[in-house]
């Protein structure tokens, strides 16, 4: 896993952080962590993806002041990376903010890095896409694609399948209003003509995507609309998908996951290798205080899935462990992983304050769920 903390140390360093585990993953003895470099008091989204090999690979955003643009960090290591001598690390694009939330950073099929990020620059406005084809920790390397003039977009959350077609989720915001727009490339994606767009659906504040693909590259989406307006999708849980043709709006689902309106604001999405759904998600976007495990039980691939909850964790018993009286807010940027065959792994954050004592403690919490 790859993180980093809430709040700065006393020297105004935010380290970036990789967390490996070979067995046992559910003792924290088991796990070592490294720091493989420093993203500043502004920075930070740290994202890790995984060659075909397992190998692992970073991004993150460097931005030590504030009043200087950062920059987006690559990082990779082949051998013993838990030992942070063996990474190398090198700086690929410059902007004003980073991404925040969303998948942005992904490995084609041939294990080449991609990203997406907006700028708001006057002198490098848009949405852009920047990937690397070979010797990726040279900067000269790296390639960058406009997508868009529209600097207003985000959440992105990228995918490619076994063919290196391209798949693209996204929040886009025009004249006050943001909706959700999926993005399809079969092939000669550094032509952006090849790029095909569709609007799913409209939202709001505290929206919340996670998009993945089954083993047959076909894209499944899981959306909290949030505050959108909308009659009967606001503050609900949504689920997508596509099985062909996917820019058109026509070929897509969505069904509404029976969820108490509000819960869902924090999630992830996971599919197994039958393509059914997965998804962990806290029953708030803002001060979420449980999270439950949301499984399609039949009907899967229909307009009409059958869903089972199962809460597996709560604020109250989360926090009576950490002290005699206090509260915690769990379930922040949940992440899912399959741990062995029928196991699945759920990594969120706490926040835990215990009365008596000035600061909250903030956590990285791992449940596993057969």
């Amino acid at each position: 896993m790859a993180f980093e903390p809430v709040s700065g140390s006393a020297s105004h360093r935010m380290p970036v952080q990789y967390g490996y585990c070979a067995a046992n993953c559910m003792r924290r003895e088991s796990w070592r962590v490294a720091v493989i470099g420093d993203a500043g008091l502004p920075g930070s989204e740290v994202r890790l993806a995984l060659t075909a090999s397992g190998k692992p690979r970073l991004m993150w955003f460097s931005q030590p002041d504030w009043r200087k643009d950062g920059e987006h960090l690559f990082a990779s290591c082949d051998r013993a990376c838990t030992q942070a001598a063996n990474w190398r690390a090198v700086a690929v694009a410059t902007d004003s903010v980073g991404e925040g939330e969303g998948r942005y950073f992904a490995l084609d099929a041939d294990d080449n890095p991609h990203f997406l990020y907006s700028s708001s620059r006057p002198d490098h406005q848009g949405a852009f896409h920047r990937y690397c084809l070979s010797f990726c920790l040279s900067a000269q390397n790296w390639r960058e694609q406009k997508i868009s003039d529209n600097y207003l977009l985000g959440a992105f959350s990228l995918a490619f399948d076994a063919r290196n077609r391209l798949r693209l989720a996204l929040s886009a915001e025009q004249n006050g209003r943001k909706g959700l727009v999926f993005v399809i490339c079969e092939s000669e994606c550094n032509t952006i003509a090849n790029w095909k767009v569709t609007a799913l659906m409209q939202l709001g504040n505290e929206y919340d995507l996670s998009l993945r693909l089954d083993a047959a590259g076909r894209p499944r989406l899981a959306v909290y609309a949030g505050n959108s307006g909308v009659s009967g999708e606001e503050k609900r849980l949504h689920y997508l998908q596509c099985d062909s043709d996917c820019h058109l709006f026509t070929n897509w689902t969505r069904s509404t996951v029976g969820l108490a309106e509000g819960e869902g604001g924090n999630l992830d999405l996971l599919l197994d290798d039958q393509s059914r759904p997965h998804m962990v998600v806290a029953d708030s976007a803002y001060l979420p205080k449980r999270i439950s495990l949301v499984t399609c039980s039949s009907r899967c691939s229909t307009s009409r899935p059958a869903w089972q909850r199962r809460e597996i964790e709560d604020a109250e018993k989360v926090s009576a462990r950490l002290c005699s009286v206090g509260y915690a807010y769990i379930g922040k940027r949940p992440a899912l992983a399959w741990l062995g065959a029928s196991r699945l792994l759920v990594a969120h954050g706490v926040e835990n304050k215990c009365l008596g004592h000035d600061t909250s403690v903030h956590l990285v919490r791992l449940t596993a769920v057969n």
